[in-house]
């Protein structure tokens, strides 16, 4: 009775269908009711899913790859782009300043130009003045030597006020 106890177990223990578990009456069983055949289906559709997966993963790679790319191009292109604004714009502050300087030393210089022909004016009357009540030809000879200076004065004074 034992005997056919422990066959009874061993039939048992060997009816799974499992290769791993069965035993050879196991894979005996799995080969002709087909189970060997079905798992193996679906491992192969597992894989085939997975494999799927993995080539849509690489294909979503190289495109954001592609992506990545083009993005960093542009970047250096704006880097690029920027650089160059900027210099001009160094170049264009730079061109300002000088031209602001350039303003206001023509301002001064301006302003000290007509201060000189004021003065001159001044002079030109004082000598006029002088000239009609001077006495000896003498005095005049001096007045209007000194009238014709004041006159050149004025002249290049004028010829200064006009540049720019």
């Amino acid at each position: 009775m034992r005997y056919w106890l422990y066959v009874g177990l061993l039939c048992l223990s060997a009816c799974s269908t499992n290769p791993r578990e069965g035993g050879f009456i196991g894979g005996v069983q799995g080969l002709s009711t087909g189970e060997y055949d079905r798992r193996v289906a679906d491992r192969e559709q597992n894989l085939a899913a997975i494999q799927q997966a993995q080539a849509s993963g690489e294909q979503e790679n190289q495109n954001l790859n592609v992506e990545k790319a083009e993005l960093q191009s542009r970047l250096a292109t704006l880097q690029q782009q920027n650089a160059r604004l900027n210099a001009e714009l160094n170049s264009i502050e730079q061109q300002l300043a000088a031209q602001q300087a350039k303003t206001q030393t023509a301002v001064k210089q301006k302003q000290k130009l007509v201060t000189q022909q004021k003065q001159l004016r001044k002079e030109l009357k004082q000598l006029q003045t002088a000239s009609v009540s001077a006495n000896n030809s003498a005095q005049i000879q001096h007045y209007e030597a000194e009238e014709r200076r004041l006159t050149k004065e004025i002249q290049v004074l004028k010829q200064q006020l006009q540049m720019p």
